[in-house]
């Protein structure tokens, strides 16, 4: 009996142990967003022509772009629009 009481122990703190890595990979993907957004937010409260329009960085997703969209971003760059290129590539499409 006391093997399988310490074998359920073990397997409720593995259990934890991945929930918690879920919750943390999650907030790490979803921090830089809410960050941009809420510079996007501020900015645009700003009564300056200058601040109207806002560029965010790093979007990678669809549904990344449309949080930003609701936040009050304007133009959008990042993995979705072209994901990274070898210097060479980057150089030729420049040059056209």
């Amino acid at each position: 009996m006391k093997l399988v009481s310490r074998f359920i122990d073990f397997s409720s703190r593995v259990q934890n142990v991945t929930v918690i890595r879920a919750i943390r990979n999650g907030l790490v993907n979803m921090i830089p967003i809410l960050i941009i957004g809420a510079f996007a937010l501020v900015f645009k409260s700003f009564p300056v022509a200058a601040y109207q329009t806002f560029i965010a960085e790093f979007v990678e997703t669809e549904e990344d772009k449309e949080l930003l969209h609701q936040m009050g971003c304007d133009i959008y760059q990042g993995y979705l629009y072209s994901p990274a290129k070898p210097v060479e590539q980057q150089k030729a499409a420049l040059a056209n």
